[in-house]
């Protein structure tokens, strides 16, 4: 009952967080190898793409559950992820006050940002007018005044990453972003225990979601693993093996899945399976092509992917199992196909 193929410890490490991981992704060396070059074939590379344009989805969906305490199952997107992050906001923005906290907290994001080699001079002085203007009377605003504050940053922040933003108009969306997390955290300092434990898990979200924002930047709101490491790297300071290290989850992503979307729109894969099977009645029909696309579209499904590879429910479980009770449960659902069997 135990797949066709055995996984590396990396696979296993995605299964476990609810990755698919295609045949080749999953066993790596010279069938990985096999696999990507069997991307280029019409049909069956398409199939190919697709599977593993699913993996790099399911590990962004795994991302975002990690990193967001409470984030419903069915949010796979980084926008829809970060507007869970403020609703988390809402619950506790009615108890919150102008701390002396929060104002260094702006202070430092401030100059943090201005040292940013990334943030141009234009968008310096554009981050400053933004503090200088808005934070002028912080300290007379009261709850209200606040949360109009904090969704005006967020508009601000939305507004220089939409439409055609250039890389580094997001740069300075990152950083009215930052300047708004420090504003935040600052809050806590005034506010009753279990308002500030929400606000607490809202910023530890918001920081976290830091690097998947960045990450996704660079691939047009697709989280890519190589990408999300170099972002945590740049935010905590760590080199890229400490990172990999630190994260195995991540780790075990960088080295498995690809670091670019797969390609699966090519003109060579546009054909369809009538164009196939008509294709039979030429001389030298293509039966070994349509065998090879029938056999990797049952593959190359999410069930079959996990089926080769041990990672069904039923499988999962049976690995669980003592030696001698798995080999006795194996044994009765043998006797109850085979008895189904009989019966038809």
């Amino acid at each position: 009952m135990g797949g066709l193929i055995k996984p590396t410890a990396d696979a296993r490490a995605l299964q476990r967080a609810g990755v698919t991981v295609t045949p080749g992704q999953a066993v790596g060396g010279k069938l990985g190898e096999w696999e990507e070059k069997l991307m280029s074939t019409p049909v069956v590379g398409d199939i190919i793409g697709k599977a593993r344009s699913r993996s790099l989805d399911d590990f962004q969906r795994a991302t975002l559950q990690q990193r967001v305490t409470g984030l419903p199952k069915g949010i796979k997107d980084v926008e829809d992820a970060r507007d869970f992050v403020s609703e988390m906001y809402e619950k506790a923005v009615p108890h919150i006050k102008p701390t002396i906290e929060s104002k260094a907290n702006v202070k430092d994001a401030l100059d943090a940002a201005l040292a940013n080699p990334e943030l141009l001079d234009s968008h310096r002085k554009i981050l400053q007018g933004i503090v200088d203007t808005r934070f002028k009377r912080y300290d007379e605003l009261d709850g209200a005044a606040l949360k109009r504050l904090d969704s005006e940053l967020g508009h601000l922040a939305r507004k220089w990453r939409s439409g055609n933003a250039s890389p580094s108009d997001k740069t300075l969306s990152d950083e009215i972003y930052n300047v708004q997390a420090g504003m935040r955290e600052g809050w806590a300092a005034g506010m009753p225990e279990d308002k500030a434990w929400d606000l607490h898990m809202a910023n530890d979200a918001f920081r976290l979601m830091v690097p998947v924002r960045k990450a996704a930047n660079q691939h047009g709101e697709r989280v890519m693993p190589k990408a999300l490491a170099r972002a945590v790297s740049r935010q905590t300071g760590n080199d890229m093996s400490r990172v990999l290290k630190d994260d195995p989850f991540l780790g075990a992503a960088v080295r498995t899945l690809p670091n670019k979307v797969p390609d699966s729109g090519t003109p060579s894969r546009l054909m369809t399976p009538a164009a196939i099977v008509g294709g039979l009645a030429a001389p030298g029909a293509a039966l070994p092509a349509l065998a090879g696309a029938l056999a990797a579209a049952g593959a190359y499904t999410r069930t079959g992917s996990n089926l080769l590879t041990g990672n069904t429910a039923v499988q999962r479980r049976l690995a669980k199992m003592e030696p001698n009770t798995r080999r006795a449960v194996i044994a009765a659902l043998r006797a109850q196909q085979a008895s189904t069997a009989d019966k038809e």
